[in-house]
């Protein structure tokens, strides 16, 4: 772990491409990706529900889709944040996220958040995946084949957007 080493062993040259030039990329599509969703950028604390039916802004999963178990040790860590709370300067609604990371070191098979039936979760990073394919450029998101489940590589993390779908 070098993220408290201040010297060369951390230092990344970011101008040489050949070098870092996924690592670059990835870099790039996130902040890009912050940056396009309101839900990313918030100015104010996630509040509880208010209604019993209505899904909070942030909801906190364990790999089956329910409630973590707090007390417990666990290798994984998923949140689903809805768009819908979130608006953009024209009053449309932002997408959903789910985002997971498996710090574990075996892969896992994650049961995910059921979505309205006009809506798929399309993958947009999988750190698991080498290269360009490992995160979509804006818009060439690709649907997830199975909406249920996904499996998470050991070590891996996935982001996950909703979309309404024609």
């Amino acid at each position: 772990n070098v993220y408290c080493q201040d010297t060369s062993v951390s230092w990344m040259d970011w101008t040489d491409e050949k070098k870092c030039g996924d690592i670059l990329r990835f870099t790039r599509l996130l902040i890009q990706l912050r940056k396009n969703h309101p839900v990313f950028h918030r100015d104010r604390f996630f509040p509880e529900s208010t209604e019993k039916d209505e899904q909070p802004e942030i909801a906190w999963f364990d790999r089956e889709c329910k409630v973590p178990d707090w007390s417990l040790l666990n290798r994984f860590l998923a949140f689903r944040l809805k768009g819908s709370a979130c608006t953009y300067d024209d009053g449309t609604t932002d997408n959903d996220f789910y985002i997971a990371s498996n710090s574990d070191i075996y892969d896992m098979t994650l049961i995910l958040p059921t979505l309205p039936r006009n809506k798929k979760w399309f993958v947009v990073a999988d750190t698991s995946v080498a290269g360009p394919e490992g995160f979509a450029e804006e818009g060439n998101e690709l649907p997830l084949e199975g909406q249920q489940r996904y499996v998470l590589p050991a070590g891996g993390s996935v982001i996950l957007m909703s979309k309404e779908i024609g």
